[in-house]
Parts: C-alpha cells; sequence; structure tokens
C-alpha cells in the first residue's frame, strides 16, 4: 500500500510476521514519521514501513467478518449453553442457578501439575547449583 493512501482513523489489515491483524490508525509520530496504530486488543504499536498496511478494512461492515483467521481451517469453539431461567428465592430475589462444569478433563490437568512440580524441581537444583556472585 502506498503511505498516502493511509489515512488517520481507518482500519487497516497489516501483516506481521506470517500473519495478519486489524489495527487502527491513531497518529503519525512527527519525528519517525510512524503511524501509531492500536489493534484490537487495545496495545499501541508503531508502524515505520507502507508495506505491511495490506488492505483497508470498511468500517461499515461487521469487524468480526473482516478479523483474519490464523488457525486456516480449525473448528470453531463452541458456543456455551444458555444458562437456565433464574429461580426465585423465598425473600423474592432472583437467584442465578449455579452449575460447576469442569474446564479441563481430569487427567490433562493432573499431567500439569505433574509437569509444574519437575520444572519447579529442576529450577530449584539449577539455582543450588550455581555459586553466589556479589
Amino acid at each position: 500500500m502506498k503511505a498516502t493512501s493511509i489515512q488517520l482513523r481507518k482500519s487497516y489489515e497489516i501483516s506481521v510476521g506470517r500473519g495478519a491483524t486489524i489495527v487502527k490508525v491513531l497518529d503519525i509520530n512527527p519525528k519517525t514519521g510512524a503511524w501509531i496504530c492500536e489493534t484490537q486488543s487495545g496495545k499501541e504499536i508503531a508502524i515505520g514501513d507502507p508495506k505491511r498496511f495490506l488492505k483497508a478494512i470498511d468500517s461499515s461492515k461487521d469487524s468480526k467478518k473482516n478479523k483474519p483467521k490464523k488457525g486456516g481451517d480449525l473448528p470453531s469453539p463452541q458456543e456455551p449453553e444458555a444458562e437456565p431461567e433464574a429461580a426465585s428465592s423465598p425473600s423474592g430475589k432472583p437467584e442465578k442457578a449455579k452449575e460447576s462444569k469442569p474446564v479441563a478433563d481430569p487427567e490433562i490437568l493432573e499431567q500439569l501439575r505433574k509437569a509444574v512440580k519437575d520444572a519447579e524441581k529442576k529450577l530449584r537444583t539449577a539455582k543450588t547449583g550455581f555459586p553466589r556472585v556479589g
């Protein structure tokens, strides 16, 4: 993309490493001439090379449709099920029904706990193996 076609307060798809992301141009740095942009996560970055700007994003369309996909053809995660209707308590105030759903498979969690313990043990032995400098 040409540097003259990049406008302030517009959204653009830029190249980041092998992938791409969407940013909004906020300002231009007067010293370096780099564009100060905000990513979708809210982080500000400076882009000095106009070749990194791939294409302009039409702001009238839904931003989710324009968001580049990183994972290719990976299936999208399923949406969580709707919560049951709020039940009334004896005091008349609505209460939400609470269900405990496991976050991950218990076997995987146990493997992760063992891996963390092993890593901490290796770290402790590595720290005690070096003489202190000071």
